[in-house]
């Protein structure tokens, strides 16, 4: 074409650049859909992970390797790659640390200066072993690949790092570790390897981690080797691969009676043996990994079916926790698998565990963990309630993606919300803590409340808004709106579309208004986007109705309950 418009006369070539100039463009991608799904030239990247890490009980240091294979399914070439390095937001010079300001005490700041934080003598290098340069920024490194990455193409790196674990009683830290009062440790190993960040069709998300929003990350495999003292059991994101090198041959008999329906105690505390063992796990289809180590823990483990699968329920838990943890914790993780599973979509991995550890209540995919073991009614519905709450987050983000450092609520509202919805469904009087639309005027209306839709890292009362109050708008929508069958149809409608994809804020907002068949924009703009007057908080329940009585020890402070930490 080019060579004929050459050659042709020059009124022709003036015709047919008029041509070219009123021709239509090319359309662009659909990425995301009206109706709210993935639209038909959706992608996303994949990075798969063969990792190795060794624990030093004694300094709490991991020692890891990486080989990291990064799948460009992106429209774009990538000339760089961006990775996350989330623990050194502990740094001193990090802009965390700069913001916390007076707020940290002179003696967490000395503790931090001596436990020496972050990702350290990271390495990284292509496949032939040519080290690749990389700048650290703050919680990201950005490296310039060798050559740009086209689109379709993958480029395999090997990296090394270490981690000093820190103590999650002194600092609230996702990783670290808890002393207990007979000086055993049990070690969580979270956000502890240098992670790609997403890019998408929104870019690279590159924003610091702070410590109040989240994860945004790539759904991939892993193979993952954890070397620990001989005494350790280890609970992980993944199946265990090689119960016969680190279990003894009665552990392994409970093991496989627990894989067939019946209640076990695979392990307690006491394991015999010196040395260290070196447990392998597999896990397909996640965005993260994490771990937990200790000589002190408890095992309990029994089999759920869903559909026509068998899922393994575990539980961890020190002797301080045993009175709570060994009668509810198998039976709390087996009720919310069966329970989400037939209100969202059905479970998609082989193991859910939880661990009892002091700090932050926490997910990952296929492992959570929940501080809770105090004693009374009180302690035991929030032990429940926290397990349920973690075991509820390997739907929102962990299967069905989002980036909470920018919609906070897509994942903690919209757990608590179904968490509201499973605790009921586990004992009608359950002391439910989020989610009653009786009782929104604790935050809508009162002087510090901020739109749902403010980024996580601006809000000052998070655990007010992005779990309570999100949790009760989305019970608004659906007892006073929709109604709860339209609402759960649209509800589940949503989450199957969206299973092991990315959505955004306008996706949710799209896919419950087409699947319910309602113009909710009003809805969406009132509840999300704006903040009330206190004489509109006065009365803000939908119903008319009076502010349910909730013991004031049950809401005050919200922003310190473990088990909405995650």
């Amino acid at each position: 074409m080019g060579r004929l418009s050459r050659m042709a006369p020059p009124l022709l070539r003036k015709l047919m650049a008029l041509l070219l100039a009123v021709a239509p463009a090319a359309a662009p991608a659909q990425v995301r859909s009206d109706d709210g799904t993935p639209g038909p030239d959706y992608w996303q990247q994949q990075v798969d992970f063969d990792m190795e890490v060794a624990l030093d009980p004694v300094s709490g240091r991991l020692a890891g390797s990486a080989l990291m294979r990064y799948h460009n399914r992106a429209p774009a070439a990538l000339p760089e790659i961006w990775l996350q390095l989330d623990q050194n937001r502990f740094r001193a010079d990090s802009l965390s640390m700069r913001r916390l300001g007076p707020a940290m005490d002179e003696s967490a700041r000395a503790y931090l200066r001596e436990a020496a934080p972050g990702i350290r003598a990271l390495r990284i290098w292509d496949r032939q072993g040519n080290p690749i340069a990389f700048e650290v920024r703050d919680t990201y490194a950005k490296l310039r690949l060798p050559e740009a990455l086209a689109p379709g193409d993958s480029v395999q790196l090997r990296l090394r790092w270490q981690l000093n674990l820190l103590d999650r009683n002194r600092i609230r830290a996702r990783s670290g570790y808890e002393r207990l009062a007979d000086g055993g440790r049990i070690f969580l190993a979270a956000q502890w390897y240098p992670r790609p960040a997403v890019f998408h069709d929104d870019g690279w998300h590159l924003a610091p981690f702070l410590g109040q929003g989240e994860f945004s990350l790539e759904f991939g495999d892993y193979q993952v080797a954890v070397t620990v003292p001989a005494s350790h059991v280890v609970a992980a994101t993944g199946e265990l691969t090689n119960a016969e090198a680190v279990l003894t041959a009665e552990e392994r008999q409970r093991l496989q009676l627990a894989q067939s329906g019946a209640a076990q105690r695979v392990s307690a505390p006491g394991r015999k043996g010196g040395g260290s063992k070196r447990w392998t796990f597999r896990a397909e289809r996640v965005r993260d990994f994490a771990f937990v180590s200790s000589a002190a823990l408890y095992w309990d483990a029994s089999s759920v079916v869903l559909g026509d699968r068998w899922v393994l329920a575990q539980a961890f838990y020190p002797a301080a926790g045993r009175h709570l943890w060994e009668p509810f914790g198998r039976d709390a993780i087996a009720h919310t698998l069966r329970e989400f599973s037939t209100r969202l979509f059905p479970y998609p991995w082989p193991v859910a565990s939880m661990v009892n550890v002091g700090g932050l209540g926490m997910e990952y995919p296929m492992l959570g963990t929940n501080a809770e073991r105090g004693h009374g009614d009180v302690a035991r519905w929030d032990m429940i309630g926290g397990i349920i709450h973690e075991v509820g987050h390997n739907w929102f983000p962990m299967s069905v993606n989002s980036n909470e450092r920018a919609y906070a609520w897509m994942d903690e509202g919209l757990v608590c919300f179904v968490e509201h919805h499973v605790e009921k469904a586990w004992d009608e009087d359950f002391l439910v803590i989020y989610g009653d639309p009786d009782n929104l005027s604790r935050y809508r209306g009162q002087p510090h409340q901020q739109p749902l839709m403010t980024p996580a890292d601006e809000l000052t009362h998070r655990i007010d808004n992005a779990y309570d109050y999100a949790a009760a708008v989305l019970n608004v929508l659906r007892r006073d709106v929709l109604g709860p069958a339209r609402f759960d149809a649209a509800l589940a409608h949503y989450a199957k579309a969206w299973r092991f994809k990315r959505a955004t804020a306008t996706d949710f907002f799209r896919a419950m208004a087409a699947a319910s068949g309602a113009d909710l924009d009003a809805f969406w703009q009132e509840w999300f986007y704006r903040t009330q007057s206190p004489a509109e908080g006065a009365g803000a329940d939908a119903a008319g109705l009076p502010p349910k009585s909730v013991p004031t020890d049950r809401i005050q402070p919200l922003d310190e309950w473990d088990h909405g930490a995650g």
